[in-house]
């Protein structure tokens, strides 16, 4: 886009390479809706959720096991390179939490500060509707401790404290991850929800969210 006018290029809007961009452009800036508030916000969540292996950019299948628990259809081998992907359709808030190997909690997104792991400088905001992958220029990896790892996809119409909840989660670890987690998100989890098994290995998921804001999904990656 330019200050030419609608004569130049295509009404006014031009394409260029991404390396010609880079080389040329001195500044860019993005435009990010502001969260919705009130009467305004959609009270319904419509998500998808799956795993994209780093390798291949091929799903790795998901099935549901019960309530919002997912797991993969085959074991994948251990320092296998994976993403989580999510699709939303509606505008939320994105949270992502992870297992530590000793069984404690940690959060993945939004991103925590290097100085200080309890502050994030990232929005958790997801106006925009579209695919998102995480983590964002890096990959996750199964690791050589154990048979399954754990990860929880926070979707939620209302920000929430993803830091003190981690911390809920981390002090709750005896009574196992999943269960950690849907204790702690308990007061704002929308109930009854009904999960979609999608034929590309993802799980989908629509809901209104009348009284409640959160929707906790937990994947367990099997691994050998």
């Amino acid at each position: 886009m330019n200050s030419w006018g609608n004569d130049w290029g295509n009404n006014g809007v031009a394409w260029v390479l991404y390396k010609d961009f880079k080389h040329f452009v001195r500044e860019a800036y993005g435009l990010n809706p502001m969260p919705k508030q009130g009467a305004a916000i959609a009270q319904n969540l419509e998500i998808d959720l799956g795993l994209v292996n780093a390798a291949n950019q091929q799903y790795i299948p998901l099935r549901t096991i019960s309530n919002n628990l997912f797991e993969t259809v085959n074991p994948i081998a251990k320092k296998t390179g994976f993403k989580i992907e999510l699709k939303n359709n509606t505008e939320c808030y994105v949270y992502v939490i992870g297992m530590e190997t000793d069984g404690s909690s940690y959060v993945l997104f939004p991103y925590p500060s290097k100085t200080d792991t309890n502050k994030s400088m990232f929005s958790p905001y997801c106006g925009i509707t579209g695919y998102r992958l995480f983590p964002r220029g890096k990959k996750l990896e199964a690791d050589e401790m154990g048979n399954k790892d754990y990860f929880a996809i926070i979707t939620s119409k209302e920000a929430l404290d993803i830091f003190q909840l981690n911390n809920i989660i981390s002090q709750n670890k005896s009574v196992g991850f999943e269960n950690a987690v849907n204790t702690a998100i308990r007061r704002q989890s929308v109930s009854n929800i009904r999960y979609n098994n999608n034929s590309n290995g993802t799980i989908g998921f629509k809901t209104q969210t009348n009284d409640k804001n959160a929707v906790a999904c937990i994947i367990a990656i099997d691994k050998y």
